[in-house]
């Protein structure tokens, strides 16, 4: 099935991009969800979003239960973190924490297994956002629409002329609260996403709570036990603003208490997503300060004797505190400080059955871009998610079950979490499992009604005693509120990871990593019977994969020799025409050693199709320092053609640091982004904003330096 590319072709060929099947099959999900909440508006007391079946033996139920009444809401979330409290405490028991008596020494844990990790007159060609599911805008530090360009430096939301070229200037410039993380434009409206620290002035704590796994034990102070520092509140911030004037004009900012974990627009709707990590009211006391106090337990009797202590108080805690304690702060900042009233109602908390969710909570905060007047909208998910997924019209969250090895499950699991969008309207769907974790975003994908996932599973052998990892794609659909597995594939690539994945149309590509890199091609035409229908091996792997056009694949990664040692950043085009018989056909090493954020983060990853251009910033650090933007011709038949590299004449600290490969002095410059406008590529570097002509890249058509963000560089001219 042809996919369309995601990077933009042109103002008129950036609308019905998505399969019409696909649309009405996810609108039929949400009218029905829709139709079980009228049905359960007449159910008294604690009022599910609907009923369906039951899940597989064995299998936990995931399904997210809704609450009109706050004290039904409170009832359950007190008994979830008595359960979660005695599980930990039973799990504190097993490890037996302590100091042995004279020892003098650093606190010996048990062994724990390893982390699982438009205007007129603009161009009408130009790339932008370099999206997963086209249609699905996600916040990045720089946009264009093609006469200017807008940049996250620093603090500042910077606006740039940038056609024509030649008067690239800075126009105007927005000091934004906290530390920005990514931007929404669209016409003469802007939404920022900073992430801030609470003094107080929001009413945020100032320490560590929460329930669950233990913490990172206490910290060696002179050779003694430490308390853990205190963390204090996280929130992220959403500041809407009016660009049509000269000067930038804040019309709206939304505090959300949590991390920021992502963001998407769906036109004028712009959904921020947080995770509260550990999300405890104060009163309950947090487990280390109860067992390590002003002196460590000596033996493991008197660690049990500390656990069954604290395990009491904090039972006693939780059965006396209130839902303002559990819940995050969301809301406007008020005159007289706060946030005023919430903008979260018990009925916009879905909550798991007691003991199956994990700690903390997600928050969906919706917001109009259009109306800063406009109603705030919150779905809260009790459990932090560490995936979000979004198409057209559905929301997926990912859960990662750490708990899952002590309730007796034989391998990891995640929980899925599935919404309808509609408009500004966040509507639960339904809830399931799935064996492993996903990787990233890209693992996720829903079409015709199915959600596809991407998990590497690490399954327990060896009587518990050793681990093994596998991976395999699962789809599952609806079936009331729960997600139920309808295929999946068979466990690939033992004792290795996902490393790259992507879904085009009725295809999945997958590939892991340990020694060699296996591509593997997996036909998701029935979703019963997922089936790999080919594969291909060679050294090294990919991190992300973009479609090239018919049966092509552009990826970029890292080779290896045979051993698995990497070596350096590779591009590769896969010819996957066969899916039977996918191959190599070319490899590129970009020069020298150095990273690309394109690596881990496909929003640095800009392919111009109309151009058959690619831009990559790269930072090298031998043989010597160097800042710069790669531009390469990418041909599927002919491979890889370097056409420039767009240096930085950094670094901000002056030319003596790039004479050696050895670092030895401050702050250097680091290319960011490229772009395409018509036919110029723009560099964004942390030291200045330059382009050069396609035609003759040698030289700059013109240069904007930027604020140095390590201080005392110089400060842009504002025109």
């Amino acid at each position: 099935m042809d996919h369309p590319m995601n990077d933009k072709f042109s103002r008129r060929e950036r609308e019905g991009l998505q399969p019409e099947a696909s649309r009405i099959a996810w609108r039929h999900l949400a009218a029905t969800a829709a139709l079980a909440a009228l049905v359960a508006l007449g159910t008294a007391g604690c009022t599910s979003s609907g009923s369906g079946g039951a899940p597989p033996p064995g299998q936990p139920n995931g399904r997210l239960a809704r609450f009109e009444d706050c004290d039904d809401l409170l009832a359950t979330v007190r008994q979830d973190a008595r359960l979660k409290v005695s599980i930990q405490a039973d799990q504190l028991r097993e490890q037996s924490v302590y100091v042995r008596e004279g020892g003098g020494g650093p606190p010996i844990f048990a062994p724990a297994p390893e982390p699982q990790p438009v205007d007129d007159g603009a161009p009408d060609d130009f790339t932008d956002t370099n999206v997963q599911v086209p249609g699905v805008d996600e916040a990045d530090i720089l946009e264009t629409d093609g006469q200017r360009i807008f940049l996250l430096h620093g603090n500042e939301l910077m606006v740039l002329a940038a056609w024509p070229p030649a008067a690239l200037a800075v126009s105007s410039r927005l000091t934004i609260e906290g530390s920005p993380t990514g931007l929404f434009v669209t016409g003469d409206r802007a939404a920022v996403v900073s992430s801030i620290w609470d003094d107080g002035r929001l009413g945020g704590d100032d320490s560590c709570r929460g329930l669950g796994g233990p913490l990172p034990g206490p910290m060696l102070i002179d050779g003694g036990i430490g308390a853990p520092i205190a963390c204090g509140t996280p929130f992220t911030k959403l500041t809407l603003a009016d660009l049509s004037s000269g000067t930038p004009r804040v019309t709206r900012e939304v505090y959300i208490e949590g991390y920021y974990s992502g963001a998407r627009r769906h036109g004028d709707a712009v959904r921020v997503i947080t995770q509260r990590g550990w999300g405890s009211p104060i009163t309950v006391p947090e487990p280390w300060v109860t067992i390590w106090g002003a002196e460590p337990p000596i033996d493991e009797a008197a660690f049990k004797a500390r656990v069954d202590l604290w395990e009491e108080q904090a039972l006693a805690a939780i059965d006396q505190s209130s839902l303002d304690g559990w819940l995050p702060a969301i809301g406007e900042s008020s005159p007289g400080g706060g946030l005023g009233e919430s903008a979260l109602a018990c009925a916009d908390v879905h909550i798991p059955a007691a003991g199956v969710g994990e700690d903390g909570s997600s928050t969906i905060v919706t917001v109009d871009l259009d109306d800063p007047a406009a109603e705030i909208r919150s779905t809260l998910v009790m459990g932090g998610a560490n995936t979000i997924f979004a198409g057209l019209d559905t929301l997926v969250l990912a859960s990662p079950q750490w708990g899952a090895f002590a309730q007796g499950e034989e391998s990891d699991r995640s929980a899925l979490h599935l919404f309808a969008l509609a408009g500004f309207e966040t509507n639960y769907l339904a809830s399931g499992f799935v064996a492993g974790q996903t990787p990233s975003s890209f693992a996720l994908d829903t079409a015709g009604g199915i959600l596809r996932v991407a998990t590497t599973v690490t399954s327990l052998e060896n009587s518990g005693t050793s681990t093994q990892t596998s991976n395999r794609i699962t789809t599952l659909r609806p079936a009331g509120e729960s997600l139920e597995v309808a295929g999946a594939t068979p466990d690939l690539a033992p004792g290795e990871r996902i490393f790259g994945v992507r879904f085009l149309g009725d295809l999945g590509y997958l590939v892991t990593f340990r020694q060699v890199d296996p591509l593997f091609v997996i036909d998701l035409a029935d979703p019963a019977a997922p089936t790999v229908l080919g594969e291909v091996e060679l050294p090294g792997f990919s991190e992300y994969i973009h479609p090239l056009g018919d049966g092509h694949l552009l990826t970029i990664g890292r080779d290896a020799d045979e051993t698995g040692r990497t070596r350096g950043v590779a591009l590769r085009i896969f010819d996957v025409t066969d899916p039977t018989a996918p191959r190599l056909d070319h490899l590129e090493l970009l020069p020298g050693e150095g990273w690309t954020p394109a690596e881990t983060d496909h929003l640095a990853f800009t392919y111009d199709s109309r151009l058959g251009l690619l831009a990559l910033p790269f930072n090298r650090w031998h043989p010597n320092w160097a800042a710069s933007l790669l531009v390469y011709d990418v041909d599927p038949d002919a491979g890889f053609r370097q056409v420039a590299e767009i240096l930085d004449p950094g670094p901000v600290d002056g030319p003596e640091c790039i004479t050696s490969a050895v670092v030895v002095c401050g702050a250097q410059a680091e290319m960011r982004r490229g772009l395409f406008i018509e036919d110029h590529v723009y560099a964004w570097s942390t030291a200045s904003l330059r382009t050069h002509a396609l035609a003759d890249p040698t030289a700059p058509v013109a240069v904007v330096p930027l604020p140095d963000l390590y201080g005392g560089g110089p400060e842009p001219a504002v025109f």
